[in-house]
């Protein structure tokens, strides 16, 4: 009977060991999948501001070279007519008051009476 008792109680410790064990290795897995999952999330945090940061640098660089090209035009014109040039209505062309054939650029005129007011 003592026998018995001992076999039944190593019976039971085994099969408890082999639950904690199981349990280990179950919440071993579940850590390494949630800090795979994190490393994942992480890495494409940082591929994304990568992108993010490579388009702004893209940016920045062809407004610049469009800023120098402004200039360049503004500082053409200014040399052609002897006049300061202002920034038309749109923002993106330059313009003086005058007419000047010699000079090779498109001359466009614009009537008076066509002339936008302000509060138009």
């Amino acid at each position: 009977r003592g026998l018995e008792e001992a076999a039944e109680r190593a019976t039971r410790a085994r099969a408890e060991a082999i639950d904690a064990l199981a349990a280990e290795a179950f919440g071993t897995r579940l850590l390494a999948s949630a800090l795979s999952e994190a490393e994942e999330r992480a890495e494409r945090a940082v591929l994304e501001k990568t992108e993010m940061l490579a388009s702004t640098l893209l940016s920045k660089d062809a407004a610049e070279k469009a800023l120098a090209r402004g200039a360049r035009g503004r500082d053409e014109l200014a040399d052609q007519t002897d006049r300061r040039p202002q920034l038309a209505g749109s923002g993106s062309t330059w313009f003086v008051e005058g007419a000047f054939p010699d000079v090779g650029r498109v001359v466009t005129t614009v009537p008076a009476s066509e002339w936008k007011r302000r509060g138009d």
